[in-house]
């Protein structure tokens, strides 16, 4: 990020040890999650299971996003800031329109980041080819 000048004054290396903005901001790298497959669900489930434990909204029930696990992994991209904007907009969706809960029909209204809007097809078909292969991995052998 520093060679873009995003955070600095200048884009050379002797001016950017002196950037006041450089200074003000400690930057921090999240990974996405891992596909939602196998061992990697487990995380995923559980983000989605604390995010419902926050949620205050009247019709809320239990499970909620948990039950949409793949769907919000496939608009999220993985991404816990795209999770993020998706579940709070929803969320102030719902209390607007009086829904009061955050449904598949309510969520597909939601316009969140490009970069998850963008890849959200390809994550989507990634997903299912992976879920594929862990089905087709835990089904014996005939020949067996």
């Amino acid at each position: 990020m520093s060679d873009t000048g995003l955070l600095s004054e200048s884009k050379t290396d002797r001016k950017l040890a002196m950037s006041q903005i450089a200074r003000r901001w400690t930057r921090l790298t999240l990974p996405p999650f891992e596909h939602p497959v196998g061992e990697h669900r487990k995380p995923w489930v559980s983000i989605l299971g604390t995010i419902e434990s926050h949620l205050v909204l009247a019709n809320a029930r239990p499970r909620m996003l948990r039950e949409q696990a793949d769907y919000l992994y496939e608009r999220s991209t993985g991404m816990i800031g795209s999770l993020f904007k998706l579940i709070t907009l929803g969320a102030v969706h719902a209390i607007r329109d009086g829904t009061e809960a955050l449904t598949r029909q309510l969520l597909d209204e939601i316009h969140i980041d490009v970069a998850a809007e963008d890849a959200r097809e390809v994550v989507a078909k990634e997903l299912e080819q992976k879920k594929l292969s862990a089905t087709k991995q835990k089904k014996p052998d005939a020949a067996a």
